[in-house]
């Protein structure tokens, strides 16, 4: 590969790496008090159908930290939930997951 070549590569990578939230490529820690409280309330929505923890999977983690850094809507959050797990905005499950960061982030919860 020729100089600019890997000048353009090395530019692309850290401009995708900068465009993520910053836990986004981590696993979500157990004693977080945002996560924590998603995992103690909403035990049924957090494992997926093959078992899987959604608490791994690098897009909920994205987008929870972005809508916890104030950097997507409330509204935005939900609908990429709804739309990357096909399920209505209203679901029991969505509206757990909120509760969850209400309980834990009292400064996310919707105004009254």
């Amino acid at each position: 590969m020729t100089l600019p070549g890997k000048l353009t590569l090395i530019a692309l990578s850290t401009a995708f790496v900068a465009a993520c939230a910053p836990d986004a490529w981590r696993s979500s820690d157990p004693d977080d008090p945002l996560y924590a409280s998603i995992q103690s309330r909403c035990p049924d929505f957090i494992r997926d159908a093959e078992g899987e923890t959604r608490l791994q999977d690098p897009w909920f983690l994205d987008m929870t930290a972005r809508y916890s850094a104030g950097r997507i809507t409330r509204e935005n959050y939900v609908s990429g939930l709804s739309t990357y797990w096909n399920l209505a905005p209203d679901s029991p499950h969505i509206r757990c997951v909120m509760a969850a960061i209400a309980a834990a982030r009292p400064d996310l919860a919707p105004p009254r």
